[in-house]
């Protein structure tokens, strides 16, 4: 065949190809951005929102003071019924139990915040007008998480104390009941026996007596 008709077929099956090339990939495009116009048409299903949990408290109760003339001196009632409050409705249920009673000066220290409210009445007595009005506080408490845990660390230090108290009571009583035996033992030597018997155990049991009291107070 000539070279002038074989270049004209090669060129129209080229161009064929070419064309039946562009229809299929435009056909399998198509969708395709249907699809992604589709997918971002969609719209999307709003996120729940998280809830906020609310802790409350382990404890928390109101007390109020007893009624007095200075407004001061209410106050520190109602602080001191507030530790004894804390101490009986709270702390003792606790397994194990907390034997320190919160003081004054902890329950108004706002580093723990246990007193989240305070509120002051002024009364008067109806059978003495002429008396002066009483005033009372009314404090609400709040124990926290991280107060009780301030609270065990005084309680620890509390029992440390307490501890410390004790063996020094029975020891300094050891000390004064073995300081009467040997004075009396010296005191007879010194007498060469002259010195009665009663004398002896009497100091003797003065000095039990003694560590007893010791002990006890």
């Amino acid at each position: 065949m000539r070279a002038s008709v074989i270049v004209p077929l090669m060129l129209a099956a080229l161009f064929g190809l070419g064309l039946r090339y562009g229809s299929s990939h435009s056909g399998t495009s198509q969708p395709q951005r249907r699809g992604d116009r589709v997918a971002a048409q969609t719209p999307t299903a709003p996120k729940p929102s998280a809830k906020v949990e609310v802790k409350t408290p382990p404890w928390s109760g109101t007390v109020t003071g007893w009624p007095h003339k200075d407004e001061k001196d209410a106050r520190n009632s109602a602080l001191q019924k507030a530790g004894e409050r804390v101490s009986e409705c709270y702390l003792k249920t606790l397994n194990p139990p907390i034997d320190w009673v919160p003081t004054p000066d902890f329950i108004r220290d706002d580093k723990y915040k246990i007193v989240t409210n305070e509120s002051t009445e002024r009364q008067t007595i109806k059978d003495d007008p002429n008396a002066p009005p009483m005033t009372s506080v009314t404090l609400n408490l709040e124990i926290s998480d991280s107060t009780l845990k301030a609270i065990q660390e005084q309680d620890r230090h509390y029992r440390v104390e307490q501890r410390l108290w004790f063996l020094g009571r029975g020891l300094g009583g050891l000390v004064l009941l073995l300081g009467a035996i040997a004075g009396a033992i010296r005191l007879d030597e010194w007498t060469k026996g002259y010195f009665p018997l009663p004398l002896k155990l009497g100091l003797v049991v003065l000095a039990a007596a003694g560590a007893a009291a010791l002990w006890v107070v």
